[in-house]
């Protein structure tokens, strides 16, 4: 459980996607891993990354 302690953005498509972006800032998340297409058409979000679980699995296998 992560309390959310920077403002919530509003860059994403839809609202409660711009709640998961502050919940990984606030987190210091370096990924945000996700299947929803608008996430990963942003790309990034400040320094965190948005990735398909796919894309996460060969990062993975990169660094193992």
């Amino acid at each position: 459980i992560v309390p959310i302690t920077t403002p919530i953005p509003n860059v994403a498509t839809h609202p409660e996607d711009n709640l998961v972006l502050a919940t990984a800032e606030s987190g210091k998340a370096s990924y945000v891993v996700t299947g929803d297409h608008g996430l990963q058409d942003l790309k990034k979000f400040k320094n965190i990354k948005i990735v398909s679980p796919r894309t996460f699995s060969e990062i993975l296998q990169k660094s193992a």
